[in-house]
């Protein structure tokens, strides 16, 4: 593959996602992988020419400059727009919901297994503020 992406954050996956990688392709670890990861550097990504890009919102700039002319604000209007035009469903990626007023169970889940909630919805519905 010419572009890959890491999307987990599970380290176990970026051994096996180098091995579908051509020769100069760029190797995207967007999903912030914790922990160890065995990774034969020399023959994995060296012979290969791999570029691997760590990919988190605090790289980018904060003001646009010729070198890095994407910034964190012109990210998310991208993405933004990208949701309006219905190229990205953000629906799609919700994995849990929860009353507001269960919110400790909510963060339970994300402390428990960060793995096993994508997006988690809060719904402030018929919760008075007063």
């Amino acid at each position: 593959a010419d572009v890959l992406f890491e999307v987990t954050g599970n380290p176990t996956v970026i051994p096996p996602l180098l091995k579908l990688a051509r020769r100069e392709a760029r190797v995207i670890l967007l999903g912030s992988p914790r922990g160890p990861s065995q990774v034969d550097f020399h023959e994995e990504v060296h012979r290969l020419g791999l570029h691997l890009i760590g990919a988190h919102t605090s790289t980018h700039p904060d003001h646009e400059t010729a070198q890095q002319p994407w910034t964190r604000a012109r990210n998310e209007q991208l993405f933004l727009d990208l949701v309006a035009a219905g190229l990205v469903k953000v629906g799609e990626l919700i994995t849990h919901r929860y009353a507001a007023t269960d919110a400790p169970a909510a963060y339970a889940v994300l402390l428990e297994d960060r793995t096993r909630a994508i997006g988690v919805i809060l719904d402030w519905a018929n919760i008075s503020l007063t």
